[in-house]
């Protein structure tokens, strides 16, 4: 995996979650101290995010840092392993 594919992997995971808690762009980037556009740039993987930013996502959708870095589950995968 190289840095494009880590940069397109976090974006969606952010965008993801963040729908999933029902936050809007505007909100999130309220409770992270960054702009809309900025938060937007992410998630269309337009800009790599800094970790302390990344960091701040995480805890602003209450989930451990690393959980913006895996890849989504398949269907493929065996169903006793572990995804969330």
């Amino acid at each position: 995996m190289d840095t494009k594919d880590v940069i397109k992997v976090v974006g969606e995971n952010i965008k993801r979650l963040r729908k999933e808690k029902g936050l809007s762009q505007e909100r999130l980037s309220e409770m992270v101290n960054i702009t809309p556009g900025y938060l937007s740039e992410i998630e269309n993987n337009k800009k790599s995010v800094r970790l302390e930013t990344l960091v701040s996502i995480a805890n602003a959708l209450s989930i451990p840092p690393d959980k913006l870095l895996r890849l989504p589950c398949s269907c493929e995968q065996v169903c006793l392993q572990e995804c969330n």
